[in-house]
C-alpha cells in the first residue's frame, strides 16, 4: 500500500478535523462495567460490554494476556491499575473502532498496547514500560514496542509515557491520518517514535524524546510521505534527532534537536534520498556531527537556528535543495557537494553566517549602492560552485510572521458565529486592516474579512456567521508597513452543518 508523495500544507487540521467526526458519533445507552466488582477480570468485562460502554478497573495488578479488544466504541479506564505481562505476547490488543483506553501501567510483555486494522481509538494517560519481546537483552527475537498500529487511521496517541522499551517506543507501520502528541518516550532501546513503510498523513507534535540505545528520536522511512512533526524536543538520542530516510514531502518544522550523537536533522542517505520536505524553525544545537545532512532534491531549509554543531549543514548529494534565512554558527558552517541555492534573492537575502569575511557598506542588488541593508556587500563562498550570493548580517528575524490561526467553533450549524483569530507579529509594524481572513470553498473565495486587533497585544480576530453548509478552508494574509506579505496556506477548516 503507497500513500503518494503528493505535498500538503495543512495536514495537522485535516488530521484533527477527521478525528472529530469520527469520535463525536458514539453510541447511545452505554453503561459502566466496574472490576473487579462487577466482573473477577479485565477480559469477562470486555467480553459482556456492549459498544458504549465504559469498562472502569479498579487498583490491581491485572494478569491477563494478552487483553483483547474486538467491541468498538469502549472505554476504558484504570484508577492505578497495573496490566502485567509477565514476559509474554501482546499486554492489550485492539482490533476495533472507537476505542478509548486511559490510566493504566502497562508493562513486562512482549509489546505493551498495540493497534491492529483499527480506527477513531484513543490512547491517553497511560504508563507503558519495559515491554522486551522474546530472547534474551542482546537477541530480542520478536519487537518490543510500547505503543504500535498496524493498518490503522484516525486514532489519538496522546500523553503517555512510553519509557525503557526493548525495540521502539511508539511505531506506526502502514498507518495513515493519526495524531502522536504530547507523549514522553525515554530509553526506548532503538528509536522513540517510527513511521514505518506506508505511514502517510500523521502529526507529531508536541513530545519529549530522549535516551535512545541505538537509533533516532524520530525514524520515518519509506514511501511515508505527507507527515507532520512540529514542537518536539528531541535531545540525547544515540543518533540522530530525526532521520528521513526515502520520504517525501513532510513538514518539519519547530522542533529542538539538540545533544544527539550523531546529527541533529538527517534527510535522506546516498542510497536512499529523500525529497520536497520543508525543514522550517527548527532550533539545531549541541549536536555530535551534523546540525542537518541532506540527501535529496527539492528540499526547503529556511529559518533554522543551526549552532554549535561540528558541521552547520552538509548537503552530501542532491539538487534544488533552497536553503535561506537560516542562523549558522558552527566548527565549519556549511558543505555543498552539488549546486543548490542558498539565498532567497533581493531584498529578502540568504543566511547568517558567523564566519562571514564582508561588511555592509552598500546596498542594492549588485551591492554597489552606498548605504547599507543588512546584507553583505561581498557573497558568501560556500565552495567553487555554491555561494550565497545575499549573506545577512546580522541575526535574521523575518519581517512579517503569522502564528496560532484558530477557528471557534471549528463544527458548527449553520447562522452559528464563527470567530477566526491569528497572531502577527511585524518588526516594522503591521499595516492598518492589512490582516486579512479569505474563506475559500471547492477553490473558490467566497469573502474576505478584516481581522482587528482589540486588545494591541497582536491577536486579531473577527467573526463571520454562514448560512449555507460546506467545508470552508480560512487561509490568513497579513501585510506589514514597510510592504511585506505573509500568507499562511490553508490555516485551519470550517465544517458548517444544516
Amino acid at each position: 500500500m503507497s500513500c503518494g508523495s503528493k505535498k500538503r500544507i495543512g495536514i495537522s487540521v485535516c488530521v484533527a478535523l477527521t478525528i472529530l467526526v469520527l469520535l463525536l458519533s458514539g453510541t447511545a445507552s452505554a453503561e459502566r462495567i466496574d472490576i473487579p466488582a462487577d466482573y473477577a477480570t479485565i477480559q469477562s468485562g470486555l467480553d459482556h460490554a456492549r459498544p458504549g460502554d465504559t469498562i472502569y478497573v479498579h487498583a490491581g495488578t491485572y494478569h491477563e494476556r494478552p487483553l483483547k479488544i474486538f467491541t468498538p466504541n469502549i472505554t476504558l479506564i484504570g484508577a492505578d491499575a497495573i496490566i502485567e505481562g509477565d514476559g509474554h505476547d501482546v499486554c492489550l490488543y485492539i482490533n476495533a473502532r472507537g476505542v478509548k483506553i486511559s490510566g493504566f501501567v502497562v508493562q513486562n510483555g512482549e509489546r505493551g498496547i498495540w493497534l491492529e486494522d483499527s480506527t477513531a481509538c484513543v490512547i491517553t494517560n497511560n504508563t507503558v514500560f519495559n515491554n522486551r519481546g522474546k530472547g534474551g537483552p542482546n537477541t530480542v527475537i520478536h519487537e518490543g514496542h510500547g505503543i504500535g498500529l498496524t493498518s490503522s487511521s484516525n486514532c489519538i496517541i496522546a500523553n503517555n509515557k512510553v519509557l525503557s522499551n526493548s525495540a521502539y517506543g511508539i511505531a506506526l507501520f502502514q498507518s495513515t491520518n493519526n495524531v502522536i502528541r504530547g507523549n514522553r518516550c525515554d530509553r526506548n532501546r532503538d528509536y522513540q517514535i517510527i513511521l514505518g513503510t506506508d505511514s502517510c498523513n500523521n502529526t507529531i507534535t508536541e513530545n519529549t524524546l530522549s535516551g535512545s540505545v541505538y537509533g533516532p528520536g524520530i525514524y520515518i522511512f519509506t514511501r511515508s510521505n505527507n507527515n507532520v512533526v512540529t514542537k518536539n524536543v528531541i535531545f540525547n538520542n544515540s543518533n540522530s534527532g530525526i532521520n528521513l530516510l526515502s520520504t517525501h514531502h513532510n513538514l518539519i518544522s519547530d522542533n529542538i534537536l539538540k545533544f544527539n550523537s550523531f546529527n541533529g536533522l538527517w534527510i535522506g542517505s546516498t542510497s536512499s534520498t529523500s525529497n520536497g520536505n520543508i525543514i522550517a524553525n527548527n532550533t539545531v544545537t549541541s549536536n555530535q556531527r551534523c546540525g542537518i545532512e541532506v540527501s535529496g532534491d527539492e528540499n526547503e531549509i529556511i529559518n533554522n537556528t543551526v549552532v554549535g554543531n561540528k558541521e552547520g549543514i552538509y548537503i552530501r548529494e542532491g539538487t534544488g535543495n533552497r536553503i535561506y534565512h537560516n542562523h549558522f554558527n558552527n566548527r565549519k558552517n556549511a558543505y555543498d557537494g552539488e549546486s543548490n541555492i542558498w539565498d532567497n534573492g533581493y531584498p529578502a537575502g540568504g543566511n547568517y553566517w558567523s564566519d562571514y569575511p564582508g561588511s555592509d557598506i552598500y546596498m542594492g542588488v549588485g551591492q554597489d549602492e552606498p548605504g547599507n541593508d543588512s546584507i553583505g556587500d561581498i557573497p558568501y563562498i560556500i565552495d567553487e560552485n555554491s555561494s550565497d550570493n545575499f549573506p545577512i548580517i546580522g541575526i535574521y528575524i523575518p519581517p512579517i510572521s503569522i502564528s496560532n490561526v484558530t477557528v471557534s467553533p471549528a463544527k458548527a450549524s449553520i447562522v452559528t458565529q464563527i470567530t477566526v483569530c491569528a497572531d502577527v507579529f511585524a518588526i516594522s509594524g503591521v499595516k492598518d486592516g492589512g490582516v486579512i481572513a479569505e474563506i475559500t470553498r471547492d477553490g473558490s473565495v467566497l469573502k474576505q474579512i478584516r481581522l482587528h486587533d482589540h486588545n494591541k497585544d497582536g491577536r486579531y480576530c473577527n467573526y463571520r456567521y454562514f448560512i449555507e453548509p460546506g467545508v470552508y478552508h480560512v487561509d490568513v494574509i497579513a501585510k506589514d508597513r514597510a510592504g511585506h506579505d505573509m500568507a499562511l496556506e490553508d490555516a485551519t477548516t470550517i465544517v458548517i452543518l444544516d
